[in-house]
């Protein structure tokens, strides 16, 4: 992931010998990649494919069939993948069986895999380490197989995701820096450069129509992204020459191509000038949009099990709504405003509840639900009636053992929707552990 930001980054500012911060160029809203597992299976789904084909191909080459497979050690991290593991335990035909999920086995290096081999020798049944360059005479029917996925080929594999992410990175990056120059040049016509503007009408229209083609652009391919980005400077070349030279003049000077200094001091003008813009003061609807984005975004990651990245999301998405102008709000922004700082308040607490949970740290772990329970208290002092707010801070201190507040919690909820299945599943987790606490 580092490597493809880092290459997709300089590529894109031209700053091919630049050092990069990226544990700080990723903090910016913007600049970010779509992290989701559903959305990265999507993207691998070509690269699932060709590790499949290359199993069938395995085993067809060794006479083995995927039911006498005994155990697939894959010695790389990479056995950590979902798809990847998914892939290697339906050729060895232990999908979706219980019990049979440990075929597929993650190991280090290959002393796991040597030590194996060994037991099986001495239990009479042949072991093979390689099924791509060996094909043993054996007869299948009465041998049990172990297959090792070689290194080389998990590292060829690796490659190619990197060149995945390297590949979405840059469509995302450019995504971004499209937005960010529309609005750039929405934000000069109407002010300082004003003068410069020769049809302002027609600018205004082909500014919304940017702003549609990004919305539309979201799930585009990037050769997509390229071309609407790539007209719109074209546009603003031919039929707004001076606007478009003074801004690309300012851009320039930003990074530091005007002066032509040291590379590595580019990128840290790059990276500062993206701190500003979103820091910079941006319009409501602005503001609202991308609010909504890192609420959507986080409450996948949530579902997806990821609760760092969905705490991070949430909490920049309660940033831009504190930044939004309430005196030039609408009645409908401030409304969605609010629905979506009671949704991050109940992903923050469900996140951190389930942190705690997973942490055996006492210390951290009572941090964590004390955060839990203030932000289950910010959202019902949004709305006190809402049972999934109450459902929440009953699960926070179920958790700390606090059983009356518990109980007394998920009865109020209960009261409100009375036929919750949650409610009625917590209720009785609640009193079992409480007797399981006493007993």
């Amino acid at each position: 992931m580092s490597k493809a930001c880092m290459k997709a980054i300089r590529a894109l500012c031209d700053v091919n010998q630049a050092a990069i911060d990226l544990k700080f160029i990723l903090k910016n809203s913007d600049v970010r990649y779509d992290i989701t597992r559903k959305h990265f299976d999507k993207l691998c789904a070509p690269l699932q494919a060709k590790l499949r084909a290359f199993l069938e191909e395995t085993f067809s080459k060794a006479g083995v069939a995927g039911t006498n497979v005994v155990a697939a050690d894959v010695l790389n991290s990479l056995a950590r993948s979902a798809w990847i593991h998914s892939t290697i335990a339906e050729a060895v035909h232990c999908e979706g069986k219980a019990g049979k999920a440990a075929k597929v086995r993650w190991v280090e290096d290959g002393g796991a895999g040597a030590a194996l081999g060994a037991v099986y020798w001495a239990a009479d049944k042949k072991y093979v380490d390689n099924l791509v360059d060996r094909n043993p005479p054996y007869r299948t029917d009465k041998l049990l197989f172990i297959v090792v996925i070689p290194p080389q080929w998990m590292t060829a594999m690796e490659t190619d995701i990197q060149k995945v992410e390297q590949g979405e990175l840059e469509r995302r990056y450019l995504l971004a820096h499209f937005e960010s120059y529309a609005f750039e040049i929405q934000q000069a016509a109407m002010t300082v450069k004003e003068g410069l503007v020769r049809n302002a009408e027609q600018l205004k229209k082909e500014i919304k129509d940017a702003e549609t083609a990004l919305g539309a652009l979201h799930q585009a391919p990037l050769e997509e992204v390229k071309h609407a980005y790539e007209n719109f400077r074209s546009y603003l070349m031919n039929s707004e020459p001076r606007l478009f030279e003074a801004i690309e003049n300012e851009r320039a000077t930003r990074i530091g191509q005007a002066k032509g200094i040291d590379p590595r001091r580019t990128m840290d003008i790059v990276v500062s000038q993206l701190g500003q813009e979103s820091n910079a003061k941006l319009p409501n609807a602005v503001l609202l949009k991308r609010a909504k984005r890192d609420t959507e975004e986080a409450s996948q990651l949530l579902t997806d099990g990821q609760t760092d990245l969905a705490v991070y999301l949430a909490n920049q998405s309660l940033g831009y709504l504190s930044n939004m102008d309430a005196k030039t709000a609408s009645d409908a922004d401030k409304t969605a405003a609010i629905e979506l700082q009671l949704h991050n308040y109940l992903q923050l607490a469900k996140a951190q509840t389930t942190e705690a949970v997973e942490d055996r740290a006492i210390d951290y772990r009572s941090t964590l639900l004390t955060q839990a329970l203030d932000n289950c208290n910010k959202a019902l002092a949004i709305d006190s009636k809402n049972a999934d707010a109450l459902f929440q801070r009953s699960a926070a201190y179920m958790s700390m053992n606090d059983f009356s507040r518990a109980k007394a919690d998920v009865d109020a909820g209960l009261a409100i929707v009375p036929g919750s299945e949650t409610g009625k599943a917590l209720s009785a987790e609640i009193t079992e552990r409480q007797h399981s606490h006493t007993a």
